[in-house]
Formats: structure tokens, sequence, C-alpha cells
């Protein structure tokens, strides 16, 4: 089932990515310990990145791991949560 997925720098103000994330997603977050909700941290970077590189990609759909490397270039810390 695909869930909106939020984020916020932590203890800031809740802030959505604006893209529905499948049920595929959220295994691979579940695969590497990272369960929604959670916090990943700058050191997640580079297991996300990977994880990015295997997600597939559509012209159409973002892809939410890019989006939240994207956040942790400017945060050091973000809170990820599924809503459905």
């Amino acid at each position: 089932m695909s869930a909106n997925i939020y984020w916020r720098p932590v203890s800031k103000n809740n802030k959505s990515l604006n893209v529905l994330a499948p049920s595929s997603f959220q295994e691979r977050m579940r695969e590497v310990g990272l369960c929604l909700p959670c916090t990943v941290r700058q050191g997640d970077a580079s297991l996300l990145k990977g994880m990015a590189a295997g997600y597939g990609r559509e012209k159409d759909r973002p892809n939410p791991f890019d989006q939240i490397l994207e956040l942790l270039e400017k945060y050091d810390e973000v809170e990820l949560w599924a809503e459905y």
C-alpha cells in the first residue's frame, strides 16, 4: 500500500515530501534497519545513495530516496514517517 512520507528537521515543523512512496520503498527502508518512523542522519547518506541507485526511476514519479538525500544535504538529521 502506498503512503505519503513526511519529514521534518529534528525538532522543527512537519513537512511532506509530496511524493507517495510505494510499499517497495518502505520495504527497502525496513531491510536496512530504517523502519518508519525513523530518524536518518548524515551517516546514513551513503546507504541511501546505494538504495536510490537501485530503485526504479520513472519520469513522472520522483524517487523518495533522492528527496531524502537532498534533505540530508541541508539538515544533519531528518525524521521520517508515513501516513496512509
